[in-house]
């Protein structure tokens, strides 16, 4: 009888104890590849914030790039001037990016850029709307 009232109490007695979880791996994720900056209205200038992010894309790049690693900077407008304006403006937007990325330590020879006007909207409009959205620089790690 001894015997079986000890092998219970002893049962109880781990039910109540709290037993230690397995250690956990801490999974550090993978660096972000993809940055996208967004510029005021006819602007190539770049916030603080924006500069914070692309200082963040440069230390990215400068962890992921091998020898044959590269940064794609593209820039966007909206719809709201002509193909002519929007190409040069894009242009000069990416070509604002890539500089920022030069200062921060990338190559210059690892970075491609170039200005892609009013496609690849990321809102829809018509010609000749104003949408903020769709003026952006998107930073791409390869």
């Amino acid at each position: 009888m001894r015997g079986r009232r000890g092998f219970w109490r002893a049962t109880i007695a781990l039910l109540i104890v709290p037993i230690p979880a397995w250690p956990q791996k801490h999974q550090v994720p993978a660096p972000q590849r993809d940055f996208t900056i967004f510029f005021g209205r006819d602007s190539t200038v770049i916030s603080a914030r924006d500069k914070a992010a692309i200082a963040q894309a440069a230390m990215n790049a400068k962890n992921l790039m091998g020898l044959r690693g590269r940064v794609d900077v593209r820039g966007y407008v909206d719809t709201s001037m002509s193909k002519a304006k929007s190409n040069a403006l894009s242009e000069r937007m990416a070509k604002a990016v890539r500089d920022e990325l030069v200062r921060d330590g990338i190559d210059a020879e690892k970075v491609d850029y170039s200005g892609e006007g009013k496609t690849q909207l990321l809102k829809q409009t018509p010609d000749g709307v104003r949408e903020p959205i769709n003026c952006r620089v998107e930073i791409r790690i390869h």
